[in-house]
């Protein structure tokens, strides 16, 4: 049973490699990178609101409203900071579209710098999503299958956003190549620890890394692919991909 849990786990993280290939087939890169970043915003904000929230919650469940309200500032505050060193130690950028070739290179630029610290973000986030499915499948395998579809879904439409925004700049192979497989394994990582660490009472510890999570997701949001919609609002792309994020986050539902 264990083996089946963890083998299920892996490929619930290997669905994120499905949106590499939907985005080596594709002959129209900027619709494809302007139509995946309002996809993945929609998609992380639902993980935020309506998955890693209410998980983090459920888990203080014991702790008074003090000590719960303390903890989850603290969490999700180091994960906003995490980011943000990120930001200032990573190459600076700007969301200005200009059109001469240096602004061109610089807002490619930039775009590499999304697909780094979404990876970031994603690969803790993965890690946490890989011990939740691994657990899951060990108490009901049938519980364990649903959780994992769910996650694939939505590392489908993260993996294209990754893999668009990290070809844009004219990097080494390597540093495109380090990224992309750290998200993939990241959620066979997260079974690992379980089996590991025995994390199965350590809420205290999920908890943790729920609430960094949520603070690195809503840094992401907010500072990096927000501004990128906002640039593209009317942009036919940017409006399908809200619109196929919110359905996404529906089907969810459903699973």
């Amino acid at each position: 049973m264990k083996l089946l849990a963890f083998l299920i786990t892996t490929i619930a993280g290997l669905f994120f490699l499905v949106g590499l290939i939907i985005n080596k087939l594709s002959h129209n890169k900027k619709a494809l990178y302007t139509f995946s970043i309002a996809l993945a915003a929609i998609v992380m904000l639902g993980l935020i609101v309506f998955d890693l929230t209410p998980e983090l919650l459920a888990n203080m469940a014991p702790y008074s409203l003090l000590n719960k309200s303390i903890f989850i500032f603290l969490t999700v505050g180091v994960g906003l900071l995490i980011l943000k060193v990120l930001d200032i130690f990573l190459p600076h950028h700007h969301h200005d579209h200009k059109e001469t070739k240096d602004d061109v290179k610089d807002h490619n630029a930039n775009i590499f710098h999304i697909g780094l610290i979404t990876s970031v973000a994603l690969i803790l986030h993965n890690i946490i999503e890989g011990g939740t499915i691994y657990l899951n499948s060990i108490v009901d395998l049938k519980t364990g299958l649903f959780i994992a579809l769910g996650v694939g879904l939505h590392n489908i439409p993260l993996g294209m956003e990754v893999m668009t925004t990290l070809n844009l700049d004219q990097k080494q192979r390597r540093e495109k190549i380090i990224p992309i497989s750290l998200i993939a394994l990241s959620t066979s990582l997260g079974a690992l620890l379980v089996i590991l660490i025995k994390v199965n009472n350590s809420s205290l510890f999920i908890s943790s890394l729920i609430g960094v999570t949520i603070g690195m997701l809503a840094y992401l949001i907010i500072f990096e692919l927000f501004k990128e919609i906002k640039n593209n609002i009317k942009n036919k792309y940017t409006i399908l991909g809200i619109v196929v994020g919110i359905l996404i986050i529906f089907l969810s539902f459903l699973i």
